[in-house]
């Protein structure tokens, strides 16, 4: 803020926020459309950023708790932003959340998501965020279509693993690790069929693909 003597008085502001990167800026737009916020392009001329702040990240943040175990002591300290009433207060509850740091993979287990990976709902919500389909090509043979998901989130491909079938393994990229789940093609496809309705993103894509 600019003082009418000219000089500069800084304040701080504590505030939660609620951040998708992605290379595929029509998604992203897709996100800002149902819930609002904004979209940046990110140093990486190839990524963009999709954010929402303050109580509408607040209230997004507690909507998907029973759908994100991983994130669920974020959206705590989320909760208990509500509640502060002076930016001392706010800023404390900032310093406390950062120096216990954690690992949200640390906290959760297979066990967290076997229900929530047979609501076709929240499948489709990972396919649109990690997943992906590839179509192979063989010479005289038809082609053969294959879902992967992408997630530093074990625990959750384990879960559609003993659900859906497939494989998980570890990859490295972008010099980090990561999991992938590979679900093979009679079982991509049946799993698209069901998820096809609820897809934000890609339906035309995978609609040819399950014709």
């Amino acid at each position: 803020k600019t003082l009418k003597d000219g000089s500069v008085y800084y304040y701080p502001v504590v505030y939660p926020n609620v951040a998708y990167a992605d290379n595929k800026q029509t998604k992203l737009y897709t996100l800002k459309s149902l819930f609002g916020g904004y979209v940046t392009r990110l140093p990486d001329a190839n990524s963009f950023r999709w954010g929402i702040s303050c109580r509408d990240a607040v209230t997004l943040a507690v909507a998907i708790k029973p759908y994100a175990p991983s994130r669920n002591k974020y959206i705590k300290v989320f909760e208990a932003w509500t509640q502060m009433d002076t930016i001392e207060d706010k800023i404390e509850l900032a310093n406390g959340f950062g120096r216990n740091l954690f690992n949200p993979m640390d906290i959760v287990n297979k066990n967290d998501y076997v229900d929530l990976v047979k609501n076709p709902l929240f499948v489709a919500g990972v396919f649109n965020a990690r997943g992906a389909v590839y179509t192979q090509t063989r010479p005289k043979k038809s082609d053969e279509t294959f879902m992967r998901i992408e997630s530093l989130n074990r625990a959750l491909l384990e879960a559609m693993k003993e659900t859906y079938g497939g494989n998980v393994k570890d990859i490295s990229r972008d010099s980090h690790k990561t999991q992938l789940l590979s679900i093979g093609k009679r079982k991509s496809l049946a799993l698209l069929r069901v998820i096809k309705p609820h897809l934000i993103y890609g339906q035309d894509q995978i609609a040819r693909l399950v014709a």
